[in-house]
């Protein structure tokens, strides 16, 4: 009866040992399955982490290779640390992972849909803050805008202003998809959202200026065209659309200042010719 009684107990014990569960790796040795050049800044990393100086680390050219940089966060308590190395990581578009006082950075030359895309594929989506997953979101919707995909644009900077609504690149960027596929009066909330954000952004008081053209509402485009070219007084295209809200609202005689302040500021044909349009409407004689 006894050695029944002690077999059931080292059986117990066994089938608890096999039962605990096994250790997990940390993300910092997660990291080192994945291609690409792992170094650390100082010791502390998992092996496979080559320590390198600051020097080497801000002398290297991102290329091809990832690459993937362990950096206590104490470090950065170092001024010269600080100065330095936030530059560098900013410049190169590094996406970090917070891992318990520690930080990874991934340096890449992937664009922002080939790293959202691969941050799904080795599952580590949820490894980087909402600051960071708004940034390759917003980052994806610029890319998708410039090659004229607005409604791709659209959603995913959406999706990245669920994340960090007071984002003002967000914001512009989400009017300008907007209204290119001609939904001016949604557009209007976020362009004004990203000029409050930020009073001196050129780029959203031009868009809300044209948004504002679109919708017919001559004075405010106007006004908000006026503060783009206070901020930015070299284009010349931004004087044709100031005189046009102008004379449109009924300021004729400041929008045919503006048609002469245009003239002085270009030599484009074109524009000179539209110039000379919008004067004879507004004085009622022919060119």
């Amino acid at each position: 009866m006894k050695r029944v009684l002690l077999v059931a107990v080292l059986l117990l014990y066994a089938a608890y040992a096999f039962a605990r569960p096994t250790e997990q790796p940390g993300l910092a040795e997660q990291l080192l399955a994945l291609p690409g050049d792992h170094a650390a800044l100082a010791p502390g990393a998992p092996d496979g982490y080559d320590i390198l100086p600051l020097a080497d680390i801000l002398a290297r050219r991102i290329t091809q290779k990832d690459f993937w940089l362990f950096a206590p966060e104490n470090l950065f308590n170092n001024p010269d640390v600080e100065a330095r190395l936030r530059p560098w990581l900013s410049s190169n578009n590094a996406i970090f992972f917070p891992n318990k006082g520690e930080s990874i950075y991934w340096l890449t030359i992937r664009d922002a849909e080939q790293r959202l895309a691969y941050l799904r594929q080795s599952d580590l989506q949820d490894e980087i803050n909402p600051t960071q997953m708004a940034l390759l979101l917003r980052m994806h919707g610029d890319e998708l805008r410039r090659v004229e995909n607005f409604r791709g644009a659209v959603t995913t900077y959406e999706q990245s202003l669920a994340l960090k609504a007071d984002d003002t690149e967000a914001n512009a960027g989400l009017g300008a998809a907007l209204i290119g596929i001609g939904r001016n009066e949604q557009a209007i909330p976020y362009l004004q959202n990203a000029v409050s954000l930020t009073p001196d952004h050129y780029w959203a008081h031009r868009l809300l200026g044209v948004a504002y053209l679109n919708l017919e509402r001559y004075a405010l485009a106007a006004d908000e065209l006026t503060q783009a070219d206070l901020l930015l007084p070299t284009e010349p295209h931004l004087l044709m659309g100031i005189a046009l809200g102008l004379g449109r609202s009924g300021q004729t005689d400041q929008a045919l200042r503006t048609l002469d302040q245009l003239a002085s500021r270009t030599d484009d044909p074109k524009l000179l010719s539209d110039a000379a349009a919008l004067r004879s409407e507004f004085t009622g004689q022919t060119p």
